[in-house]
């Protein structure tokens, strides 16, 4: 669902009892949140998955995504059109030596960098205008707390009581940190939740 910041501040603010903006402001709040889904997306990255258009560096066979693009979890096609199947760089290296040096052409496989979650290797070397469908794992970085962002709302619990955990952690008082571990046990009992409940559905598929 594609959401912003500000579209969980009433919820969060309703939680720190700070519906007038006295505690905390709207650019604190964003700064939390932005945290928060950096946090959980540790815990939990396939939350984060999603899909990206990407246009790749032509005659290159070493690719780089943006840093927010935190994982790749598949490359699925070239142009909309071809599908690209995975392999190791390992077996490209003892298989054909000379695979970097070939000519360029439309790629039909990929492999991943195990220095790098967000870098991956073309083959053949891609040429100009080549642009791959990537399902990953990728956190938005958030300007405004009007940006929009693609999230899903199943975890809208989770990312507010984390915000209003680090939020509450910010504070001195030891009610206030004791708040904040309360909302953080919130959290890990909702993920762990979420984790035993999709491990049923896979036990009877």
């Amino acid at each position: 669902m594609i959401l912003s910041a500000s579209y969980f501040y009433p919820y969060i603010r309703d939680l720190l009892k700070d519906n007038d903006s006295e505690r905390f402001s709207d650019t604190q709040l964003l700064m939390y949140v932005q945290d928060a889904l950096f946090r959980l997306s540790l815990l939990r990255p396939d939350v984060f998955s999603t899909y990206i258009d990407h246009e790749v560096e032509y005659e290159n066979v070493l690719q780089k995504l943006p840093d927010n693009v935190q994982a790749i979890i598949d490359i699925h096609a070239t142009n909309g059109k071809f599908a690209l199947k995975e392999t190791s760089k390992r077996q490209m290296d003892e298989m054909a030596r000379n695979w970097i040096s070939e000519k360029s052409s439309q790629p039909v496989q990929w492999m991943r960098d195990k220095r790098a979650r967000n870098s991956f290797f073309l083959y053949p070397t891609p040429v100009a205008g080549t642009r791959l469908t990537i399902q990953c794992v990728y956190i938005p970085i958030l300007k405004t707390k009007d940006q929009e962002f693609d999230f899903n709302i199943q975890y809208q619990p989770v990312l507010v009581d984390k915000v209003v955990a680090i939020a509450e952690s910010m504070e001195d008082e030891a009610v206030d940190q004791n708040k904040s571990n309360m909302f953080d046990a919130l959290v890990a009992s909702q993920l762990k939740a979420d984790i035993e409940a999709n491990a049923i559905k896979e036990e009877k598929n």
